[in-house]
């Protein structure tokens, strides 16, 4: 009889690695951010600041996602045999927040600033020349 209590234990420690893993990231990008605004680059002082450069905007976009990710692993946690419905209601709304962060801000926008400079290089060296070579054939 005690199998099944044993699994459970497991069960309910292999969620602890991640959730170490995601306190250590929110902690590394709240760093970056603070080193970030601490380093004084002219551009920052024109308009728009450092909100006009998509990394910057990546960067505070990923800290509020894994902050909502570690804000819904505690609630996890801390009420894990005492919720009632309208706790569990709120935790489900916390976790439909998350992965609406994750579909529609933290994904593509990382993706982006990723992806951007991979197509620079490729139309620089790859796409500009050989429509270069096309354009000009008769």
């Amino acid at each position: 009889m005690s199998i099944p209590y044993r699994l459970d234990i497991t069960t309910d420690m292999a969620l602890i690695p991640s959730q170490i893993l995601r306190v250590a990231i929110l902690l590394s990008y709240f760093s970056i951010l603070c080193n970030y605004k601490s380093i004084e680059i002219p551009a920052h002082q024109t308009y728009g600041g450092s909100w006009k450069f998509l990394t910057f905007i990546n960067l505070v976009i990923q800290a509020v996602f894994f902050g909502v990710c570690v804000l819904t692993d505690l609630t996890s946690l801390l009420m894990k045999d005492t919720m009632c419905q309208e706790q569990e209601r709120q935790r489900r709304k916390l976790i439909g927040l998350r992965d609406w962060l994750m579909a529609v801000l933290a994904f593509p926008v990382g993706v982006r600033v990723d992806i951007s400079p991979t197509f620079g290089w490729f139309y620089s060296t790859v796409a500009k020349p050989w429509n270069g070579c096309v354009g000009s054939t008769k």
